[in-house]
C-alpha cells in the first residue's frame, strides 16, 4: 500500500514537469525547424537584393548614358526592408506549419504508414 501511495504521489508531482518538458521539446523542435528555412530566406533576400541593385544600376547607366553624364544610385531601403521581413516570415511559416502538424502524429503511427 505504501508503494502505491508513493507511486501516486510521484506521478502527481511529475505532471507539471512533464507538461513543461513537452513545451520545451515543442519549442526546441520549432526553433530547429525554423533555422534552415529562415537562413535560406535571408540568404535569398541578400543575394537577390544585391543582384537587383547591381543590375538595375547597370541597366539605368547603359540606357541613360546618352542623355545624362551621371546616373545616381537611389535605393528604396524602406520597401526592401518590408519585402525582406515578409520573405523571412514566409520562410518561417513555411517551416513551422508542417513541423506543428508532425508533432501531433505519434511516431509509431507515422512508421506504421509505410
Amino acid at each position: 500500500m505504501l508503494a502505491l501511495a508513493l507511486a501516486l504521489r510521484l506521478s502527481l508531482a511529475l505532471q507539471p514537469y512533464e507538461f513543461m518538458m513537452r513545451w520545451v521539446v515543442f519549442l526546441k523542435s520549432l526553433i530547429f525547424a525554423c533555422k534552415l528555412p529562415v537562413l535560406l530566406a535571408a540568404v535569398g533576400v541578400a543575394v537577390g537584393t544585391g543582384l537587383g541593385i547591381g543590375y538595375g544600376w547597370a541597366a539605368a547607366a547603359c540606357l541613360g548614358a546618352h542623355a545624362v553624364e551621371h546616373v545616381p544610385l537611389v535605393v528604396p531601403w524602406g520597401r526592401i526592408t518590408v519585402l525582406a521581413v515578409t520573405a523571412v516570415a514566409a520562410g518561417a511559416l513555411a517551416s513551422v506549419l508542417p513541423a506543428r502538424r508532425a508533432t501531433r502524429v505519434s511516431p509509431t503511427a507515422a512508421l506504421g504508414v509505410e
